[in-house]
């Protein structure tokens, strides 16, 4: 196994999500724009190196 990266995404505004994620190392490396419907929303990319 030679993965040395984990991705996901979130959205912007589920702090307690983020908060966990960070709790594991997880880093914010950027942000996505979607819609559901007409709102637009925001999903921010986070990574975790793996050893």
């Amino acid at each position: 196994n030679n993965k040395k990266n984990i991705w996901l995404g979130v959205w912007e505004k589920n702090e307690n999500a983020i908060a966990f994620y960070k709790n594991l190392g997880f880093v914010q490396a950027g942000s996505h724009s979607f819609y559901m419907g007409d709102d637009e929303q925001v999903d921010l990319i986070m990574i975790k190196t793996l050893i």
